[in-house]
């Protein structure tokens, strides 16, 4: 099976994670636009990395994805989650070496310019046909509808 992820971003890193976690046998390629992946991570909750808030729906699998690979996490008096460390480049660290320990196939530097209803995907660097793919990237999202 070969699923292609489009964005690098934190919902493309987390859908990765997350299929590799359920489908280990599977062949996942993550495309990414920009020079490295999470690069909008670093800029969450002023630098921080707002994970969930206690109060929001879904905040405990929120926790429990995280904590499956590794990150700690803190809660402020207001019921917002942090990662431990404070810091929003652990968790994009921990999210691509995830992907990395996961075997996932990064390529970066990548612009997606077309994807037709067979899931044949184009891009600056390859075609590749995909049996499944997930678009997690807004600029692809409002170019195309899939």
């Amino acid at each position: 099976m070969n699923i292609v992820i489009i964005g690098a971003g934190a919902s493309g890193l987390a859908c990765v994670v997350r299929l590799k976690q359920n489908i280990p046998s599977a062949s996942v390629t993550l495309l990414e636009q920009e020079d490295e992946v999470g690069k909008k991570l670093l800029a969450t909750g002023n630098g921080r990395c707002n994970l969930s808030n206690v109060k929001a729906q879904h905040n405990e699998e929120v926790i429990d994805f995280f904590s499956s690979i590794g990150l700690v996490t803190r809660t402020d008096d207001e019921g917002r989650v942090y990662p431990y460390s404070n810091q929003a480049v652990t968790v994009r660290g921990i999210l691509k070496d995830s992907c990395e320990n996961l075997g996932v196939n990064i390529i970066t530097d990548c612009t997606v310019t077309d994807i037709d209803k067979e899931l044949n995907i184009k891009s600056t660097k390859k075609q590749i046909k995909a049996d499944y793919a997930v678009v997690a990237s807004e600029d692809l999202a409002q170019r195309k509808r899939v």
